[in-house]
């Protein structure tokens, strides 16, 4: 899943309704990405811990910008920002840039 904003607005600690079920102990996978961290679910806390953080990004900026503070893995990974292939096929995939709306 692909979050556009990382702020205290987006990433929430109760949500007003849900609209399509969560993950639960037995699965799915589920990960979430921002313009800052990307978050994995797991599945035995039941809760979002932060997995990685791209280039420039502390976890301090990361924690700072969430109406929550989430649990942060001891080894984090260093993302990799889209390379240039990638972002060509996304535009391909997307023509409209949906994902930017």
């Amino acid at each position: 899943m692909w979050l556009k904003e990382h702020s205290r607005r987006t990433l929430v600690e109760r949500v007003d309704f849900i609209t399509a079920p969560g993950p639960t102990k037995q699965g799915p996978r589920l990960v979430i990405c921002t313009p800052k961290a990307m978050f994995e679910f797991d599945h035995e806390l039941g809760e979002l811990v932060v997995a990685g953080v791209f280039p420039g990004v502390t976890v301090d900026d990361v924690v700072n910008n969430m109406a929550f503070k989430p649990r942060v893995r001891e080894t984090l990974s260093m993302l990799e920002p889209a390379t240039q292939d990638e972002l060509q096929l996304l535009n391909k995939l997307d023509p409209g840039g949906i994902r930017y709306s």
